[in-house]
């Protein structure tokens, strides 16, 4: 497993962006041993980004920079609203048209209420194919998950798997596996894990994933709860839901508050008082791709963002382009963050 410093010298951040301030904590939360980094660099502009990954098993130093250098790129590229790119198929080829900044990167027409994700379906790989693939999944992962929340269809749940290692804290939690209905040709299943805290002060934990089998997708989803126990174990927990805000923390503050779990437990178990919203999304289509792989590094990596078409945009916030009318209160507040 490579160091930080060594991260930085083969593949170093873009030009612009200041040292890396390394967070690093062992935690212990119920006997899983954990490590969970915090990786964020400044821009000469002000702007910074953050990369973040929490382990049970390997150093999370590498998927923390990663994921730290994708968002610097992600920073960069939502800064030159002059840009336009051209559109990809998977595997890298143009098609006939250039997609504008504004319409790759959209705002609000409310952004008091709601923002749009700007990383949502962003991925950095190895390959163009390789970030291509991360990319699709992590979009048809948000718009499964969506697509099941605002339409209040229940997932199909299964006992966690045997070997996981979350098994390790399951005296603290009720665990369980989901899987979520894609749409026809997809080729990627998502699952979710769920975690109930048995009581106060355990946060409730929880994490998605989608990939090419079940398997892959749950091992997935579990590394995600796996950080988010990391990140969140030992931390004060809010006694009320806070004030709506268009911004991923509030997503995850909302469900760290007890009282808003009943919203969870009706969506995951089928236990009624939703009412569907209506979607008003275009024909589902597979995902075109924009190349934001950052010059210096086009012999080493690439960065791929996926364009939805069709797919349920992921906002933030009480709102969504793709919803008709208003939304009831049990399905307000979707839980990704």
């Amino acid at each position: 497993m490579r160091t930080l410093r060594e991260l930085e010298a083969g593949c170093p951040l873009p030009p612009g962006w200041g040292d890396i301030e390394m967070f690093s904590e062992q935690v212990d939360p119920g006997g899983l041993r954990l490590e969970v980094v915090g990786l964020c660099s400044k821009h000469s502009c002000g702007l910074s980004a953050i990369g973040s990954a929490g382990s049970c098993e390997t150093s999370p130093v590498d998927r923390a920079y990663f994921e730290l250098l994708e968002r610097c790129v992600l920073v960069d590229a939502i800064a030159d609203t002059s840009a336009s790119f051209d559109l990809l198929d998977s595997a890298g080829k143009p098609s006939a048209r250039r997609i504008s900044h504004a319409d790759l990167f959209p705002e609000s027409d409310r952004p008091n209420a709601w923002a749009y994700s700007k990383s949502n379906g962003v991925a950095v790989g190895p390959s163009w194919v390789a970030a291509v693939d991360s990319a699709r999944h992590e979009l048809v992962e948000r718009d499964a998950v969506l697509r099941s929340w605002f339409l209040c269809q229940t997932p199909r749940r299964s006992p966690l798997a045997r070997d996981s290692p979350l098994r390790s804290v399951s005296h603290l939690y009720d665990f369980t596996e989901f899987e979520f209905e894609t749409i026809d040709g997809t080729n990627s299943v998502v699952a979710g894990v769920f975690g109930f805290p048995h009581a106060a002060p355990s946060p409730l934990v929880y994490g998605f994933g989608a990939r090419e089998t079940r398997q892959l997708a749950v091992a997935a989803a579990t590394r995600e709860c796996v950080q988010r126990l990391g990140f969140l174990w030992g931390e004060e927990l809010p006694e009320q839901p806070p004030e709506p805000a268009p911004t991923p923390d509030y997503h995850q503050e909302f469900y760290l508050c007890a009282s808003s779990h009943k919203h969870l437990r009706r969506w995951l178990w089928g236990l009624g008082s939703g009412s569907p919203a209506q979607l008003s999304c275009e024909l589902w289509q597979s995902p075109l791709f924009v190349d934001l792989s950052p010059d210096h590094l086009r012999s080493q990596l690439w960065v791929a963002k996926a364009l939805p078409r069709g797919q349920v945009p992921l906002t933030f916030g009480v709102g969504n382009p793709a919803i008709a009318g208003d939304l009831t209160e049990a399905i307000a507040v979707h839980p990704i963050a």
